[in-house]
């Protein structure tokens, strides 16, 4: 994903929060603790360069990278723990077209932009990803099993409408 970013882009969700501010610098300064990074930027810097921007999605990418490794790896675990699923590994990457997926080899790999969606449609995208290591595919059979995770009949597929309506409507404007 590529995000037109400038000193007003701000991530602020329940498990994450990112922000460029101003510097006093040659170079960028990043100030981060588990879960909130201020990236300071070098003094007079001009978000307006297509290599600016490009730039900026780079650190915005690898921030969450960093983070994701840890926050998205712990709730899955949590998660998986929780409900008995076996997992084999767990990647987090730069994946633009889904939020995640699973392999027979019980490989789970979940999307740096998650951290972008507020924690409940977060567990749900990896509740949805640990219900294919039992079901890959989109049966009755999966949405049945998902449901008995999610909370009740009907629960997942209403959870999944939120997921692709937040999409749509708060994770604008993208560029590219």
């Amino acid at each position: 994903m590529k995000f037109k970013l400038d000193y007003n882009y701000t991530i602020q969700t329940d498990l994450f929060s990112f922000q460029f501010q101003p510097g006093d610098r040659k170079e960028a300064l990043v100030r981060q603790t588990l879960g909130n990074a201020t990236i300071y930027m070098p003094k007079n810097f001009d978000f307006s360069p297509a290599q600016a921007q490009e730039w900026a999605n780079k650190i915005l990418a690898g921030t969450l990278k960093e983070h994701g490794k840890i926050i998205l790896n712990n709730r899955t675990l949590k998660i998986a723990q929780a409900h008995n699923f076996s997992i084999n590994r767990i990647c987090v990457k730069d994946i633009s077209t889904r939020w995640g997926s699973c392999s027979s080899l019980k490989n789970v790999n979940l999307s740096i932009w998650l951290l972008l969606l507020p924690s409940h449609l977060i567990d749900y995208v990896i509740k949805h990803e640990l219900t294919h290591l039992n079901h890959l595919n989109h049966s009755p059979e999966f949405w049945h099993a998902l449901d008995d995770i999610c909370g009740g009949k009907g629960h997942a597929k209403r959870l999944d409408k939120e997921l692709d309506d937040f999409a749509k409507t708060q994770l604008q404007p993208r560029i590219g």
